[in-house]
């Protein structure tokens, strides 16, 4: 994601651990949004409680790496250093990564 389509509302789709997928938009710019107010919007849309939401996680996900996001990450600014996060957490080569990262 670049700078400058970051400063776009967020509109986001999440992939559900059976498949499906859910369309989220939140109320402001995409690299503001932290990964715990999009699980809370996630659990809101699927009429989770409050309290059931703490059992979930956001997480980002490629074939060669997996990380699950703690509350206060911004799931965007962890996409923008995906090619760096693969280097040091995977035994990918530079050309894995650069095809992971196109």
């Amino acid at each position: 994601m670049t700078r400058e389509s970051s400063k776009i509302k967020a509109v986001i789709w999440v992939v559900l651990m059976d498949k499906r997928k859910q369309k989220i938009t939140a109320g402001r710019e995409c690299d503001q949004v932290t990964a715990g107010e999009l699980r809370d919007a996630v659990c809101r849309k699927l009429r989770i409680s409050s309290d059931g939401a703490e059992a979930f996680a956001i997480w980002l996900c490629s074939p060669l790496l997996q990380l699950q996001l703690k509350s206060s990450h911004y799931p965007t600014a962890l996409c923008d250093l995906w090619y760096d996060l693969l280097a040091q957490f995977s035994p990918v080569t530079e050309n894995q990564a650069k095809r992971i990262c196109r």
